[in-house]
């Protein structure tokens, strides 16, 4: 999913809850923040030498496991936040959009969009994280183009 996407989804559907559903199909609770919105710019070489440039934003979940607080959240509330980040730090919005959350549990991740389930009062967020690929492999020319 990119950030355009995920915006416009959001934007689409105020008023319901917002949820986030790690693959083992736990969702995060607690007193949980968004910490930080991250733009990268990345130019990178694959294993075949090729060089990719691309961007992506990363947002950052954190919950204070000291906390016995639980945050609601909605769509509305995520929008005041990434809304006054988008005015300080415009979205690249063509960019893969990922998640990043880790807790003393589970060890820092970042995530990707599997599926957006879209009910009458919730959009929940399935997310999974990618695993590495070998871009070179994914080509025509195959993995003879790899190291």
């Amino acid at each position: 999913m990119n950030t355009q996407t995920f915006l416009n989804t959001l934007n689409n559907n105020r008023n319901k809850a917002l949820s986030f559903y790690l693959p083992n199909g736990n969702k995060l609770g607690g007193d949980l923040h968004i910490t930080e919105v991250m733009n990268a710019k990345i130019d990178s070489t694959d294993c075949g030498s090729n060089s990719h440039r691309f961007e992506e934003t990363t947002i950052q979940l954190w919950k204070n496991e000291h906390s016995e607080k639980v945050a609601t959240w909605t769509v509305d509330k995520a929008l005041k936040i990434l809304d006054k980040v988008g005015d300080i730090q415009p979205y690249m919005n063509e960019s893969e959009l990922f998640f990043e959350y880790g807790d003393s549990t589970i060890p820092t991740s970042r995530y990707s969009v599997k599926e957006v389930k879209n009910t009458d009062t919730e959009i929940g967020l399935d997310l999974y994280v990618k695993p590495p690929v070998c871009k070179p492999s994914m080509a025509e020319q195959g993995a003879l183009a790899c190291c």
